[in-house]
């Protein structure tokens, strides 16, 4: 029940999704039938832990691995 409130990347198109992580800045986003996931449009909301960055993808109503934003990224060498 508590999952029913989060928005699911697989009911919206790849653009849907992309633009609802631009607006939101960082958001948990249903991606599977019991799997969630952070996105983040940038780096920015990845700090103070790190500023870094990699593609995220998620199932979309139209594309099955849509680049809908990004996670953000600590190199373990640098900590």
């Amino acid at each position: 029940m508590a999952q029913a409130g989060r928005p699911d990347t697989r009911s919206m198109t790849c653009a849907q999704a992309q633009e609802l992580v631009r607006k939101s800045g960082s958001i948990v986003l249903t991606t599977g039938q019991s799997t969630f996931d952070r996105f983040v449009a940038n780096g920015s909301y990845c700090r103070p832990q790190t500023g870094q960055v990699r593609a995220k993808f998620a199932p979309t109503r139209d594309n099955p691995q849509c680049s809908v934003g990004y996670r953000c990224f600590q190199n373990r060498t640098q900590r």
